[in-house]
């Protein structure tokens, strides 16, 4: 087989209405085992009121795989509401679970399994890149890490301009303070 595109989620699907959703990204049928195959499928729900749950494979959904290793079907236990929505997407382990003797003669078929493994890997990287904040190419700032989040406060760059602080004073202290100075002012 060969990974001939770069999908490795579907984008997010109306729930409320069925309990199976199709996908159609290239899956591995073993990693190495089956069962390994089917967990690797993974599952989120971004329910109405926006928070995002993970569901649990065999807990909360199954999965069915397609022989031709394109796609299969994810069956959710919950039909939810027509409020939520669900992405289901490929995360595979990162680990290499073929030893490969000296002087031993391995099937096309296990290579191309690796191969077809590390090209999924690196798309699903891809994809989380593609979701990250990045600097220009120009910059010099490396390592750059957001604070723990503090209720009511901004992010700001410290003084050194290397890193991101949270800002010493509650947005919403600014945003009092600014309605009074315009209710004064009429």
């Amino acid at each position: 087989m060969t990974v001939e595109n770069t999908q490795n989620k579907m984008p997010p699907l109306q729930m409320g209405t069925t309990n199976e959703y199709p996908f159609n990204f290239a899956v591995l049928l073993q990693d190495p085992t089956a069962e390994e195959a089917l967990e690797a499928i993974k599952a989120s729900v971004l329910q109405a009121d926006g928070t995002e749950i993970e569901l649990v494979y065999n807990t909360d959904y199954t999965v069915t795989l397609n022989t031709d290793r394109i796609g299969g079907t994810l069956t959710v236990n919950d039909i939810r509401t027509s409020g939520d929505y669900i992405t289901i997407y490929r995360q595979y382990a990162q680990t290499q679970e073929v030893d490969y003797k000296d002087f031993n003669s391995a099937p096309a078929e296990t290579f191309e399994q690796c191969f077809d493994k590390l090209t999924m890997l690196s798309q699903q990287q891809q994809e989380e890149i593609n979701r990250s904040i990045k600097l220009p190419v120009s910059s010099d700032i490396t390592n750059l890490s957001l604070p723990n989040p503090v209720a009511g406060r901004t992010l700001k760059w410290n003084e050194s301009e290397t890193g991101l602080i949270n800002s010493d004073v509650s947005i919403d202290e600014i945003d009092d303070s600014v309605q009074t100075a315009l209710e004064a002012s009429i």
